[in-house]
Parts: structure tokens; C-alpha cells; sequence
């Protein structure tokens, strides 16, 4: 019996990766097609079924799903430009690990939990943008990395504050509503 668990798990693991991927994809598009590319890159649309799996997903494939969904976004929808693909993968798998990292925590309050994986994932890409701009110090000063990493750059555009708002407010409802949807048997892990 314990096998047929495992087996059904990780079937349910590998739906719902797909379907995360797959909305990771095609939100953008959507989002572009409603208010332009600005409204996409205002409200980071890609992040919230990357943010969203890590509560749901073992970690490994909350980890494949901020790999896969930039990829993705550019086979199916021609989204996601492979010069960004590098820096697109660490930031959604970061955010997706994060997130997943966070979801085990004893802290009951998803609002708590997505604040707390998206200051953290913040931190975490100025550190590792910080690396970089160390490392690259020819190519970019350090000052302007650190300075546009704090209050936007490319990682995190100035303009995407309301994307940071929906996020902090919509992300949590959606992992609520999820959640009490399986607790009645949606989704059943059986």
C-alpha cells in the first residue's frame, strides 16, 4: 500500500508541476495581451504559479518548476528570451525553493509565509547579484548594482511594486482557498 502512496504522490506531483509550468507560461501572455508589456513586467505574473507551487510541491519539483516555467514561457508563447533564460531560472527557482522552504515552517499564516519568501528571495538575488557585480566590477559598478537591486533593477523593476502588492495580497487567498479545497477532497491525494 505504502508503494501505491509513493506512486500516486509523485503522479500528483507531476500533474501539478505541469499545470504550474504551464500557468507560469501562458499568465504573462495573458497579462501582455490585456495591458502591454508593461502591465507583464508591473505585476510579474510568472512568479505567482512559481510562488504558489512551492506550497503545494515536494521540493525538488517546486525547484523544476522555476527551472522549466522561463523555458516554457519561451517554447510555447515565444516569451522568455534565451539571453534572460540564466537570469529568469535563478530567480524563479530561488523564489519557487524559497517558497517551499518557507511552506514547512510552523507558521500557519500564508500572508506570513509569502512575506517572508519574497523578502528572503529579495535578499537572497541581491546577495547573489552582489556576487556577480564583485566579480564583474569592470562591467558593472557595485554601487549601481546594489543601488538598483534595493529599489528595482532588472531582477526587480522599480515599476513592479504593484506586482509585489498583488502578490502579497492574492497569493495567500489563492493558497487558502486551495488548501480547503483538498481539505474536502479536491485534489485527493488518495
Amino acid at each position: 500500500m505504502a508503494k501505491n502512496q509513493q506512486v500516486s504522490t509523485m503522479i500528483r506531483s507531476i500533474i501539478l508541476a505541469g499545470l504550474f509550468i504551464a500557468l507560469g507560461a501562458i499568465f504573462p501572455q495573458i497579462f501582455h495581451f490585456i495591458g502591454g508589456q508593461a502591465v507583464g513586467r508591473m505585476l510579474l505574473p510568472m512568479l505567482f504559479p512559481i510562488l504558489i507551487s512551492g506550497f503545494f510541491l515536494p521540493k525538488w519539483y517546486a525547484l523544476a518548476v522555476g527551472i522549466l516555467t522561463p523555458l516554457a514561457s519561451h517554447l510555447i508563447t515565444g516569451g522568455t528570451m534565451p539571453p534572460l533564460f540564466p537570469n529568469m531560472a535563478v530567480m524563479m527557482v530561488e523564489f519557487g525553493l524559497i517558497a517551499f522552504l518557507v511552506s514547512a515552517l510552523p507558521i500557519k499564516n500564508p500572508f506570513e509565509k509569502l512575506i517572508i519568501s519574497l523578502a528572503i528571495g529579495k535578499l537572497t538575488t541581491l546577495l547573489l547579484g552582489f556576487a556577480l557585480a564583485s566579480a564583474s566590477a569592470a562591467l558593472i559598478p557595485i554601487q549601481t548594482f546594489v543601488v538598483t537591486q534595493l529599489v528595482g533593477g532588472p531582477m526587480l523593476p522599480t515599476g513592479s511594486l504593484p506586482g509585489l502588492m498583488w502578490q502579497i495580497i492574492a497569493v495567500p487567498l489563492i493558497v487558502k482557498v486551495l488548501q480547503t479545497y483538498i481539505k474536502r477532497g479536491g485534489l485527493n491525494e488518495n
